[in-house]
């Protein structure tokens, strides 16, 4: 089942997008707006995009669904007049979704006025597949639904993650937090999230590492140090691992508005994901 047709148009402002809400659009949003009073703050170094999609037939939202990217998580907006009510979505977060995203924002950044006809197949891909993703719960079976964590231990089990961000995590710990034995755990996190309790450990902490990589000035093994990986080059052999791009490369993107060569090489296989 495929959910999105086409890109109908590109926008480039909050209230163009406010103004769409009342037909319930679904639009991807790929945004940089960090901190304005920042140390990296600058006009140059933000962006804000929005596209508005096309549904086929067989998705219909009754409310507006705004998905995408914003200073490097993905995630969800509630309105779009106020960006602060942005939920992130760590199941959005791999591999696929980051090189589609990063390729996408490093081609408008690079030539902002020429005709996008070329990243028409990418920005559908990605859209389609972070909508996929999100929905993956309510397309299971109802007796699936019954094997999954319910919402408030999913938000059990990252609030203690992040709390514990520079230890080490195990799954028994978060086995005991959820009131579940350990293997209910491990096979109804995996059903809820498609990820085993040691994966999304290292998702929830690699989110974490992308804030530090966009905000902060603290080196590698530094920030590595805050996730509890100590050695020099743990961090980005993880990083990479997981989002397909080292974090040098995620810290270029976001920060100097870099074109980058590096991540070419296995997007267009990508494009067709869905």
């Amino acid at each position: 089942m495929h959910y999105i047709k086409d890109l109908k148009s590109i926008l480039g402002t909050n209230k163009e997008v406010a103004s769409l809400l009342p037909s319930n659009p679904v639009v991807l949003f790929l945004i940089n707006d960090k901190d304005k009073e920042g140390p990296y703050a600058s006009k140059e170094k933000t962006f804000r995009t929005f596209f508005n999609l096309e549904t086929t037939k067989s998705f219909k939202t009754d409310r507006p669904l705004l998905i995408g990217l914003r200073n490097g998580v993905f995630g969800i907006m509630e309105n779009v007049l106020y960006p602060e009510k942005f939920t992130s979505q760590h199941l959005l977060d791999n591999k696929v979704s980051n090189q589609l995203a990063i390729y996408i924002i490093q081609e408008m950044l690079h030539s902002p006025h020429e005709d996008k006809d070329h990243l028409k197949n990418m920005i559908v891909s990605l859209a389609e597949y972070l909508i996929k993703s999100i929905y993956k719960h309510d397309l299971l079976e109802e007796k699936d639904k019954k094997a999954c964590l319910a919402p408030f231990q999913v938000n059990q089990i990252k609030t203690y993650i992040q709390n514990q961000m520079n230890s080490s995590i195990n799954t028994d710990s978060l086995a005991s937090i959820t009131g579940l034995s350990k293997y209910d755990l491990i096979s109804r996190l995996k059903m809820s999230t498609g990820q085993t309790p040691y994966h999304y450990i290292m998702n929830v902490k690699l989110g974490y590492a992308k804030k530090l990589l966009i905000e902060s000035d603290e080196n590698l093994i530094q920030i590595g140090m805050r996730i509890g990986l100590g050695k020099p080059d743990d961090f980005s052999r993880f990083f990479k691992n997981s989002f397909g791009i080292s974090p040098l490369r995620f810290r270029t993107t976001f920060r100097e508005r870099e074109i980058s060569s590096g991540i070419n090489s296995n997007i267009i296989s990508l494009a067709a994901v869905g």
